[in-house]
């Protein structure tokens, strides 16, 4: 399933992509019943046929599921549609670590806060 702007996936619809891994694109998506800004992260599907990623994702679902700390996006749910898994994000607007740290190392101090 090739997402992209536009779609709806349940009772979401994706209005941006935010990123993309090794594993799994992020998409801004909006709730079309709550109205709520998420994030969604599908599996890349060009590798949905792929048992160990799948497994490797389902494992990251119930990982994520147990965590809670201020500084981890909230996971709200998970859903399967067919053979693709989806996990439902906090939604949380500013700049990746990546693109902060580009040509400008943090502080020691400032290090802290962001992993603390």
């Amino acid at each position: 399933m090739a997402l992209q702007v536009g779609d709806k996936v349940g009772d979401y619809e994706i209005t941006g992509v935010l990123g993309r891994g090794g594993m799994g694109k992020v998409f801004r998506v909006r709730n079309l019943i709550s109205e709520r800004v998420e994030a969604m992260k599908v599996v890349l599907p060009d590798l949905e046929g792929d048992v160990d990623l799948a497994d490797r994702f389902l494992r990251e679902i119930k990982v994520h599921a147990g965590l809670d700390h201020p500084n981890i996006a909230r996971m709200s749910t998970a859903f399967r549609i067919g053979n693709q898994l989806f996990m439902i994000l906090e939604y949380v607007d500013g700049v990746g670590l990546d693109e902060k740290l580009r040509g400008n190392p943090l502080a020691p101090s400032e290090t802290i806060r962001y992993v603390d």
